[in-house]
Formats: C-alpha cells, structure tokens, sequence
C-alpha cells in the first residue's frame, strides 16, 4: 500500500470508524438462520436428497449440468452398443461365409441351429 505521506490526512484516517446501524431484525435474522440450519440437519439425507431435488436442481446451473451430464452419458452408452451390435454382427459374417465355404461347418452349423 502507498504510504500517505500529509500527516493531517493520517490522522484523519487513523480517527475515522465506521459503525454502521444495525437493522431492527437482525437479531431475529440470525435466530431464523439459525432455526432454518437446523431444521434441515433433522431432515437427514432423504429429506436433504428430497430438499436438493425440488429447491436446488430447477436452478439453470445444475439443470444445464445435469442436461449435459445426460448427454455425454447417453452417446457413450450409444457408442458403446453400437461396437457391441458391430462386433456381433461381423463375428455372426464371418460364422456364415466359413459356413458357406466350408462343407463341415455347414454341418455343424445347422445341427447348432436346431
């Protein structure tokens, strides 16, 4: 910080307080704080779960987190069922061409098929 270097104005400075009023309800406010904290510590973790549902998650915040969360988490279970069915579906190829191919896999794939 600058040193202030006009002893009057130090001096002014080193006096000056700020005390500023109080509400008239401020006592009341913190006893109300208070009251509310807990309040909600004797809702315990159902309640608290319940409490964050409905007052916290409509906020834009965490809906738009919780939108984007749902997003990233859908495509990756897509990508994720879709290398399945393509892993299936190029083993289930190869299994019929060997079989078309192949006079004894074709035996042994229709005795499987029964």
């Amino acid at each position: 910080m600058k040193e202030i270097s006009d002893p009057k104005l130090r001096e002014v400075l080193a006096a000056w307080q700020v005390a500023p009023p109080l509400s008239p309800d401020f006592k009341s406010a913190v006893w109300q704080r208070i009251a509310t904290e807990e309040a909600r510590d004797a809702l315990g973790v159902w309640g608290r779960l319940r409490e964050w549902l409905v007052v916290e998650l409509p906020r834009p915040a965490y809906a738009s987190a919780l939108l984007v969360l749902t997003i990233v988490l859908s495509f990756t279970a897509a990508n994720l069922r879709a290398n399945y069915q393509r892993d299936q579906y190029r083993l289930e190829s190869a299994r019929l061409y060997l079989a078309a191919i192949n006079p004894l896999a074709m035996t042994a794939n229709s005795g499987a098929s029964r």
